[in-house]
């Protein structure tokens, strides 16, 4: 039973991100992009959660408290536009502190950097014609593309870079 239960949720999970419909927001019914904080969100509504969600600051309704949240009509009643965030099920502990960006926008770098330098690594692979200019290449020549390393090696050396070939005609 946990094996066809298994099967269904990621069907329905891979249903759901190939699907072309467009996703609506859960709390104003905008054009949402994808899941925010746990649910459903258009970016205004993202922010505005990341703003106020963590603030210890009791809102004010104008109105009844039970005001209609719409994609015109969010703006003017910050309680139950956060109140209906909750309600949605977007969590509060989810939103980053200061020290968790600092940490993510440092590790974005670091892999910006790494993919930088395999990048001109790559660039800077030595180059070699294949002798057979007219048309496919030997057997050996094929042999010798899949052995043969920037290291003149039989096996990858410690970046995995191999040779660049070009095939001319």
């Amino acid at each position: 039973m946990a094996g066809k239960v298994d099967v269904i949720m990621r069907f329905q999970l891979f249903d759901f991100r190939s699907s072309k419909l467009d996703k609506l927001c859960g709390v104003c019914g905008d054009k949402a992009l994808g899941h925010n904080f746990s649910a459903i969100t258009c970016e205004s509504c993202k922010a505005f959660f990341r703003r106020n969600a963590l603030k210890p600051k009791d809102f004010v309704c104008p109105f009844s408290g039970n005001c209609k949240v719409d994609a015109i009509t969010r703006r003017f009643c910050q309680k139950c536009r956060l109140k209906k965030c909750f309600e949605i099920g977007m969590k509060k502990e989810w939103i980053m502190t200061d020290d968790e960006k600092r940490m993510k926008k440092k590790k974005i770098e670091q892999n910006r950097k790494k993919r930088v330098s395999s990048d001109s690594a790559a660039k800077d692979a030595p180059i070699r014609k294949l002798s057979n200019y007219g048309g496919s290449p030997t057997a050996a020549e094929l042999k010798s593309l899949k052995m043969t390393n920037t290291d003149g090696r039989k096996e990858p050396n410690s970046n995995n870079a191999y040779y660049i070939f070009i095939i001319t005609k």
